[in-house]
């Protein structure tokens, strides 16, 4: 007489089938942030001083370059977003203090608003704001900038 193949098992006429042993899987590195891979490009010891040196690609004129996104920004405009976990409000700009092009270290970057006489093309006149005050226009309550330089 034939017996199925469960049939021999439940009978104790082929022995129990054995669990496959399998491998546990090997995890993965998790994948660098676009925060990370952009710190990455960034050397703290390359400039004099206290500056941190973009490292990565450099347009035309000497200023760094790198995408966000899909969106083409210059590295110390991307390092204060990331930084202050932000974007630059309309009619803002960040401006570096320390006028080293390449330069991306944070506490060198300040917002400044955009005046009248900047936009047209007139000499050009930086008001440094702080963030909050920005935060504060744009949601409706009231602005205080500060006008030190």
């Amino acid at each position: 007489m034939k017996y199925t193949a469960w049939e021999r098992r439940a009978l104790g006429i082929d022995p129990p089938l054995q669990p496959k042993v399998v491998a546990p899987p090997v995890p993965k590195e998790p994948r660098p942030t676009r925060a990370d891979r952009f710190w990455a490009r960034v050397d703290p010891d390359l400039l004099p001083g206290d500056c941190e040196r973009w490292t990565g690609p450099s347009g035309p004129s000497g200023t760094g370059v790198t995408e966000f996104y899909g969106t083409r920004v210059k590295p110390y405009v991307l390092a204060w977003m990331l930084y202050h976990v932000a974007v630059v409000p309309p009619g803002f700009r960040v401006k570096q203090t320390c006028n080293r092009k390449l330069c991306c270290h944070p506490e060198h970057l300040v917002l400044v608003e955009r005046t009248r006489h900047q936009r047209s093309g007139r000499e050009p006149r930086d008001v440094p704001v702080t963030l909050d005050s920005v935060l504060a226009g744009v949601y409706g309550a009231p602005t205080s900038t500060t006008t030190e330089r």
